[in-house]
């Protein structure tokens, strides 16, 4: 779940110290990131099936991912590519060659954007990694920075932090990668009664919810995440790597979650019937929940 609005700060003095008696297995692990601010750039939260977040932990990202590319000259490149991670939310990025028009896009599992490298001829390497560093910094210059020495380039997420390690992917490229860094800035636990409440020192925390942004206990009302407030009601496996996750509001709004799994990463779009007006109740969006149209929660409104 991308998020595009940035984090408040985050309140030590709520992080919980132990937790025991969490209400519900964990369902997966979903991948949540948020704008950096100087206290962290990205956290990861596990959900139980009420939709409930039962342990979050935040980062802050320290060090750059580096990856250097030598290309070979474009004799032997044509349908040729090299995958590149975005830092921290390691988004599958696959440069790919097509050399005089007779180069075929590959299909790469788990591409996020794919970009082409044209060139009208067969050129020596030189050019071939100028060509590599003036499209990578038109196309992708908010993901990814490019450098040049002669035929060799550093490429470097805009972003701190950890990510995927770049791969040659086929033949044609020298690739080596320097690993970023992240600081756990906060791992936070917690727990829930039997009323699904949150429990705070021994105290039930009624009508409140853990916001993830903040790192801190709010009134539902007063909460962002208002996607807390619905109950589970369905859960169905593809066997592709696709869950969905069918829950409803004490007011009946519908809102079906889609868990797809991208090699060892995890995207989680919503739906609802502000991005499905064709479905009005949560049986039709549940009969159709392949065909819904998702999105991240933060685009949804009618929660």
């Amino acid at each position: 779940m991308i998020v595009t609005h940035k984090g408040s700060h985050y309140n030590a003095d709520l992080a919980l110290k132990e937790a025991s008696d969490i209400h519900g297995r964990s369902l997966r692990v979903i991948d949540s990131r948020s704008l950096a601010d100087q206290h962290y750039t990205h956290f990861r939260a596990d959900y139980n099936l009420e939709n409930a977040p039962t342990q979050v932990i935040y980062y802050r990202g320290t060090n750059n991912h580096i990856t250097r590319v030598t290309p070979t000259s474009s004799t032997s490149l044509n349908n040729k590519y090299f995958t590149i991670f975005t830092a921290p939310d390691q988004k599958q990025h696959t440069i790919w060659f097509n050399i005089a028009g007779a180069g075929t896009q590959p299909i790469v599992p788990n591409t996020h954007q794919y970009t082409e490298i044209a060139m009208i001829s067969l050129e020596p390497a030189l050019i071939v990694a100028v060509t590599l560093e003036l499209t990578i910094n038109s196309t992708l210059g908010a993901h990814f920075t490019v450098e040049r020495s002669g035929t060799g380039l550093t490429i470097t997420p805009t972003s701190l932090g950890e990510t995927t390690n770049s791969s040659a992917g086929t033949s044609g490229f020298s690739i080596t990668n320097t690993p970023g860094a992240q600081d756990v800035v906060a791992d936070i636990e917690i727990e829930y009664n039997a009323n699904k409440n949150p429990i705070y020192k021994g105290q039930e925390l009624r009508g409140m919810i853990f916001n993830l942004f903040s790192g801190k206990y709010e009134n539902k009302q007063a909460s962002i995440s208002s996607v807390a407030d619905y109950e589970f009601q369905d859960m169905s496996d593809s066997g592709t790597g696709i869950i969905y996750v069918g829950s409803k509001s004490k007011s009946g709004n519908y809102l079906i979650k889609k868990i797809t799994e991208i090699g060892t990463d995890v995207e989680v779009r919503f739906a609802n019937i502000s991005n499905n007006a064709g479905n009005a109740t949560y049986a039709s969006a549940w009969t159709n929940r392949a065909t819904l149209a998702y999105t991240y929660s933060s685009d949804l409104s009618q929660l």
